[in-house]
């Protein structure tokens, strides 16, 4: 009998998806974007090799997916409808070596380096390494920013990658609007952990509003704050996160990380 393959080497499933192993790529930014956040031959080659090397699943670098949310220069953006053509050379180039690829969607929030762009953010609250003073978001700010993450995933959908993962982490607008330390509002968007968690809820429905309901969306989230005092935030969070009920779409033991179909918070102790 012929020996069989590692578990990680094993066909999986995430939601409807297959994916031909378990051995996902992680997002890395690859800074190989046009000047105007367009994909090159450049980041082809990249993709090409990454999936050729034998992974099921790769995510890509961060893509911001409004102007006032890019990070840094040569940065990949999905903005614009212009963004899809070349962005699809990438997703076949992957799809010729037998891989699967989400695309990260991203907004810089308060840590743009982008001189040209005023930074957002949930509060005015000082940026401990990007020191560049934010401005607060208005409602119909916040309005603009989920609608931007919705079209970005419809544009993704269109320029053929499997699926899109949020960007909830390294302290992006995603997880600022999660955090205690960083937003300070008291209103529809902030005040206790279960209007601090809508931010990123909505955008997950206006996500799937735009995609279907079964397009892939996976989500990075962070739990912690790298400033002095934040063990209380990062306790809370960490309830917030097994507060919230996922429905999964794919059945059970179907395989990896199934994708998240629904949520809602239902609750979780902050202290």
């Amino acid at each position: 009998m012929p020996p069989q393959p590692h578990a990680f080497m094993r066909p999986g499933n995430i939601g409807g998806l297959v994916v031909k192993n378990r051995l996902i790529r992680a997002a890395t930014s690859e800074t190989m974007a046009t000047a105007s956040g367009e994909a090159t031959d450049e980041l082809v080659r990249l993709y090409s090799d990454l999936a050729r090397g034998g992974a099921g699943l790769i995510i890509t670098g961060h893509i911001y997916v409004e102007p006032r949310g890019q990070y840094e220069p040569r940065q990949l953006g999905l903005d614009r409808d212009e963004r899809v053509a070349p962005l699809a050379r990438v997703t076949d180039a992957v799809h010729r070596h037998g891989g699967r690829i989400f695309a990260e969607l991203s907004h810089a929030g308060s840590q743009s380096l982008i001189p040209e762009i005023v930074p957002l953010a949930p509060s005015i609250v000082p940026n401990a390494i990007f020191a560049r003073p934010p401005v607060e978001m208005t409602k119909a700010d916040i309005g603009d920013v989920i609608a931007g993450f919705a079209d970005a995933a419809a544009r993704a959908q269109r320029a053929g990658f499997d699926g899109v993962h949020l960007h909830s982490g390294n302290g992006y607008l995603l997880s600022q609007f999660n955090s205690p330390f960083a937003n300070r509002r008291d209103d529809h968007w902030g005040g206790d952990p279960q209007r601090r968690a809508r931010f990123i809820l909505e955008v997950y429905r206006a996500m799937r509003r735009a995609t279907g309901v079964d397009f892939p969306v996976t989500a990075r989230l962070g739990l912690a704050d790298a400033v002095d005092n934040a063990a209380v935030g990062n306790w809370e969070r960490m309830q917030v996160s097994r507060g919230w009920e996922l429905i999964f779409s794919a059945p059970r033991g179907a395989g990896i990380n199934p994708v998240l179909k629904h949520a809602r918070y239902i609750g979780g102790s902050s202290s």
